[in-house]
């Protein structure tokens, strides 16, 4: 246990009403998914790998916008995606995202698993939650065509 950093985990679910493959086609583009994200301005893929991308990020901050540059490694599995981000101040996240059919439609599961220092966790978290709570709900807009 480190003195230092904590770590904690949430989920966000949405329910969509397009296919899964319709759901997984819009994973297959990793810098239009990772726009949907309201905190997310820029993604460039990084050198050397075809996985690896440089995230920008505009955070608010006690009234300021930051910008936060930091590495994503994102990787297609079959059901979604598993990706980890390397940011500032020894801030980590592994996120699993797996869709799954419901229905007629498709059950979408996000579960983030997120080190940061000890100071920082219930920001990082709330803010992490809330912009990945917003970006289910727009790939659910993208893939039923709102």
């Amino acid at each position: 246990m480190s003195l230092l950093l904590a770590t904690c985990t949430f989920v966000v679910e949405a329910l969509i009403d397009a296919s899964p493959a319709a759901v997984l086609a819009v994973l297959d583009d990793p810098p239009a998914y990772m726009r949907l994200n309201p905190l997310v301005i820029a993604v460039e893929s990084a050198p050397g790998g075809s996985d690896m991308y440089f995230v920008t990020d505009r955070l608010p901050v006690l009234g300021l916008a930051l910008k936060l540059r930091y590495r994503v490694r994102y990787t297609r599995v079959a059901e979604g995606f598993d990706a980890d981000a390397w940011a500032a101040l020894a801030t980590r996240l592994h996120n699993e995202l797996r869709v799954e059919p419901h229905g007629a439609g498709a059950s979408v599961r996000e579960t983030v698993r997120m080190t940061a220092p000890r100071p920082l966790l219930a920001y990082a978290r709330a803010t992490a939650e809330d912009s990945h709570r917003d970006l289910l709900d727009r790939l659910k807009r993208r893939c039923e065509g709102r």
